[in-house]
């Protein structure tokens, strides 16, 4: 049972990697798994509680991998997963664009400078965009915790 439960833990994260690094990092991590339970147990035979404890520890699959592109600090160009946190410096940014182009074109239009509304207009979908952005987040990562546990049971059978 022991081994049940860390193959699948192990399986969560590796299937979140490049597939070119996933040898590697499956035999570093499995190693790091297996030591720290030896440690937890003080040399005793492991029970599945002891391996749920280690694996607590280590935290979800999720935070292993992105301990693992921060890490890595993968190269430019090289594409990694998109995190709750690059999500909210993107609406951030967008958000901020969106108020100087709001500002700037009611400016331009109470001087009389123009009569165009196109940055107000551009700035107004920005922040729309953000909105969207920020409420199909939770919606995201909901879809893929369902799959991912469908693909769980599925795997079971």
């Amino acid at each position: 049972m022991v081994r049940k439960i860390i193959d699948q833990y192990v399986d969560d994260v590796v299937r979140q990697l490049p597939v070119s690094r996933r040898k590697q990092a499956e035999k570093k991590l499995r190693g790091a798994i297996y030591e720290m339970l030896a440690e937890y147990t003080d040399g005793e035979k492991p029970v599945s509680r002891d391996a749920r404890a280690v694996l607590r520890e280590l935290g979800s699959p999720d935070e292993v991998v992105d301990s693992y592109y921060r890490q890595r600090k993968r190269p430019k160009g090289n594409r990694g997963r998109i995190t709750a946190e690059t999500v909210a410096r993107f609406t951030r940014l967008l958000m901020i664009l969106s108020a100087v182009f709001v500002s700037i074109g009611i400016l331009l239009i109470v001087t009389r400078i123009t009569s165009n509304t196109a940055l107000v207009f551009a700035g107004t979908i920005m922040g729309l965009l953000v909105m969207v952005i920020r409420m199909s987040v939770p919606v995201i990562e909901g879809v893929r915790v369902s799959l991912t546990r469908k693909a769980k049971k599925e795997k079971k059978k």
